[in-house]
């Protein structure tokens, strides 16, 4: 004995189709974007980092260094701080170790410049994807 099989869509008379839908076009991601211009901005940020012998601030944001940096680059001596001092380092290694916490993401440009300066960052802070 043998038993109905399934009507198919392609068995299914055309009157019985669904419609077909329209195409969806979906934009492509924007989170590293706007991640990055959130860091660039300073909008809303809740800490300041004071970099180097220059004393250069470059704001940022507790949540994202914390979801970001396996080996916390705050402290819980320094959680609390509204601004943390970071003498023994580089601005612009700084600047570019928050940008790639922010995006994932490091610049040919900045490899070939201070690449020992960042795999000694990213050793300091876990950040493998950086190594």
């Amino acid at each position: 004995c043998t038993q109905p099989s399934k009507p198919t869509s392609k068995s299914l008379p055309k009157s019985r189709l669904p419609p077909p839908r329209a195409a969806i076009s979906v934009p492509p991601p924007s989170l590293v974007y706007d991640l990055e211009s959130l860091l660039e901005s300073g909008l809303a940020s809740d800490v300041t980092f004071i970099v180097g012998e220059e004393m250069e601030e470059m704001k940022a944001h507790k949540p994202i260094l914390i979801a970001r940096c396996p080996v916390p680059i705050l402290s819980e001596e320094t959680m609390h701080l509204k601004e943390i001092n970071v003498p023994d380092v580089d601005p612009d290694y700084f600047r570019e170790l928050l940008r790639f916490i922010y995006t994932d993401q490091i610049s040919q440009e900045a490899l070939e410049e201070m690449a020992d300066e960042l795999l000694a960052a990213a050793n300091r802070f876990g950040l493998s994807r950086l190594k």
